[in-house]
C-alpha cells in the first residue's frame, strides 16, 4: 500500500514533527491556501500567547509558503523547500513542534471527559472500557491528573508521544487531518487509525522501535511533489 518512507529526525519530537511536516506538505502540494492561512493564524496567535520566538518563526515560514502559492510558484518547489527547512532551520522546526504539543494538550484537556473508546473505529471499540481521556492520562501515567500530565510531560520538548493520543489524533482535530499509524512488528504492520473524515487529508506514520517516520501512499499529494 505504501510507496515510500520519509525519514524524520529523531529526538523525542518525531511524532509531532512527522504530523506537522506531513500535513503542511500535503496542503502545499494541493495548493490549499485557505488551510495554510488558517495555520499561519493559529501559529501567530499561539506564539504571541506563550511569547515564543520559535513559534512566531514558524508562522513567518508558513506565510512565506502561502505567498509563494499566491505568486504562482510551483507547489513542488515549495514542498522541496519545506523538506530542506525542516532539516536545517531549527527555529522553524522547534516552533512547529512546540505548537503541535500545545495544541494536542489543549484538545485533550478540552475533551478530558469524553470516553477514549469514542475516538476509535468501530471494530476496535470492544477493546476499551469506560475510561475517559482524563481518567486514562490521570491514573495510568503517574502524574495524578491530565492537567499535570499535559503541563509536565506533553508540552515539554523531547518527551515521546504515548497513550491513546496516537489514535485520538488531537492535532488532527485542531488542524483538520486524519492520521494512520502503522506499527512495525516481526509479523508485519499493525495499524491504528483515527476515525476518518473522507473530506480531510490523511497523514500516514510508521512506528518502529520508539521512532516515527512519514509514509506515503499513491494518493499522497506530497509524495507526487517530491
Amino acid at each position: 500500500d505504501y510507496l515510500a518512507c520519509q525519514q524524520i529526525k529523531g529526538d523525542g519530537n518525531c511524532y509531532y514533527r512527522a504530523l506537522m511536516y506531513g500535513y503542511i506538505g500535503e496542503i502545499v502540494a494541493k495548493n490549499d491556501q485557505a488551510s495554510l492561512h488558517k495555520l499561519e493564524g493559529y501559529l501567530r496567535e499561539l506564539g504571541q500567547e506563550i511569547r515564543s520566538q520559535e513559534v512566531l518563526a514558524a508562522a513567518n515560514y508558513i506565510q512565506y509558503l502561502l505567498q509563494g502559492l499566491e505568486e504562482n510558484m510551483d507547489p513542488k518547489d515549495l514542498v522541496k523547500h519545506l523538506q530542506c527547512t525542516i532539516n536545517t532551520d531549527f527555529n522553524v522546526d522547534d516552533g512547529l513542534v512546540i505548537a503541535a504539543r500545545h495544541w494536542s494538550a489543549e484538545y485533550l484537556l478540552e475533551n478530558k471527559d469524553k470516553k477514549v473508546r469514542d475516538f476509535y473505529p468501530e471494530h476496535q471499540v470492544a477493546f476499551f472500557g469506560d475510561n475517559s481521556i482524563g481518567d486514562d492520562y490521570g491514573s495510568n501515567f503517574g502524574y495524578g491528573s491530565i492537567e499535570n500530565y499535559c503541563d509536565q510531560y506533553m508540552k515539554q520538548m523531547t518527551n515521546y508521544a504515548e497513550g491513546p493520543q496516537i489514535t485520538i489524533n488531537p492535532l488532527g482535530h485542531k488542524l483538520g487531518f486524519n492520521s494512520v499509524v502503522s506499527f512495525l512488528h516481526d509479523h508485519g504492520l499493525e495499524q491504528q487509525a483515527s476515525k476518518e473524515d473522507p473530506s480531510l487529508p490523511t497523514i500516514h506514520l510508521l512506528f518502529n522501535t520508539s521512532h516515527y517516520d512519514l509514509l506515503f501512499k499513491v494518493s499522497s499529494n506530497m509524495y507526487g511533489a517530491l
